[in-house]
């Protein structure tokens, strides 16, 4: 844009123009931070409370559990099986989690991946009309 505004004898208002593109990129970049923030306040808290709930109280209430004769529950047995993966199996699962992301920066890597990519953050609700806005208004 420089370039043009130079040959064009307009580079005075090429740097306004960038400099207005620059401010809007700048204050949409800020409304989706604080559009963002409570969500991943309360995710965050979400994922905190899981892990303690599975880490601390589901051991409690284990051996209660194993005094019943009956088949437990299935959500149940599920918390049990995350609770012994968690104790037990935490080098594994770190493992597991280092794998996983490794896997998705080369899936996004790829231009198809980036495709499939994008194309979700595009869809997701809320958020991807902010995405959308902002990639638009850079084009």
């Amino acid at each position: 844009m420089i370039k043009a505004g130079e040959a064009s004898g307009k580079l005075d208002e090429v740097l306004i123009h960038l400099a207005e593109m620059g401010q809007f990129e700048a204050q949409t970049k800020e409304k989706i931070q604080a559009a963002t923030r409570y969500p991943l306040i309360t995710f965050l808290s979400i994922i905190i409370a899981f892990t303690v709930v599975v880490t601390f109280v589901i051991p409690k209430f284990s051996t209660v559990f194993g005094q019943f004769k009956a088949q437990l529950p299935l959500p149940t047995r599920i918390l049990l099986g995350i609770n012994y993966g968690v104790r037990h199996e935490w080098a594994l699962l770190l493992i597991l989690l280092a794998g996983l992301i490794f896997l998705f920066r080369y899936f996004i890597a790829t231009p198809w991946g980036r495709y499939q990519w994008d194309k979700f953050k595009i869809r997701v609700p809320v958020f991807g009309t902010l995405i959308f806005n902002l990639t638009m208004s850079r084009f």
